[in-house]
């Protein structure tokens, strides 16, 4: 699997100054089942394990990521104008910092600006649900899946860390016959990898005052331009 991590991406006082902006737009948080994915006929039709619903207790989302929607019209713009306002320095330095390994990247006016995914109080460690990152093939057909990259930069962990597991296989009908592999977070690092291969969230434990927040995006990349969204 295509990976790579570059440390340090924010400094110590930019986390501090991220995760209290982040703590206090807490009005504007949205829990996982505020969203269509949560509905019966979502799970029905995204085949996702009611066992694993369990690991949505705590959830929440600042912004709008593709997966957890159904259509554009669905996406907060005024959270979206939110995020831009307070976080102009984060947001430019992704841009910044993306350009050293694709070609012009941009915000996608279309789709939602990197968001966080929040994690807040008690939760005993569950299973996440396998995926792949390719759901903008379902908003654009036109795209190739293979020029789809991930990014995520862990803002807070709890006590037992955040991570990525993943299976190093485009191929759901081998899931079961390769190994999980992990990935532990620093905090302020970026860390990029190939979205089409099968991964999902490291299962963890958090205490009543903990958090997990990560900073998370998607870019679909050409030799002329890239589209960053989530």
């Amino acid at each position: 699997m295509y990976y790579r991590k570059i440390e340090n991406f924010l400094d110590n006082d930019e986390v501090i100054k991220i995760k209290e902006t982040v703590h206090s737009m807490r009005d504007d948080w949205r829990h996982i089942s505020s969203f269509p994915i949560a509905d019966e006929a979502s799970i029905h039709r995204k085949n996702i394990d009611m066992s694993l619903i369990k690991s949505a207790e705590n959830q929440y989302f600042l912004g709008d990521a593709l997966y957890v929607i159904d259509n554009l019209e669905q996406i907060n713009r005024d959270i979206q104008k939110r995020l831009k306002d307070n976080l102009s320095n984060m947001y430019a330095k992704i841009l910044a910092t993306l350009s050293h390994h694709y070609t012009n990247p941009n915000y996608s006016e279309q789709f939602a600006i990197p968001g966080f995914h929040i994690f807040n109080g008690e939760q005993t460690a569950f299973p996440f649900q396998w995926h792949i990152d390719t759901t903008l093939k379902m908003f654009d057909p036109s795209v190739n899946e293979h020029n789809i990259h991930s990014f995520l930069c862990c803002i807070e962990t709890p006590k037992d860390p955040a991570g990525l597991e993943y299976r190093d296989t485009k191929y759901w009908e081998r899931l079961d016959s390769v190994q999980s592999e992990y990935i532990e977070y620093d905090v302020g690092s970026l860390y990029i990898w190939d979205g089409s291969y099968i991964h999902r969230m490291k299962q963890f434990d958090m205490q009543a005052n903990e958090s997990r927040i990560t900073i998370q995006g998607h870019i679909h990349f050409t030799n002329n331009s890239s589209m960053v969204y989530w």
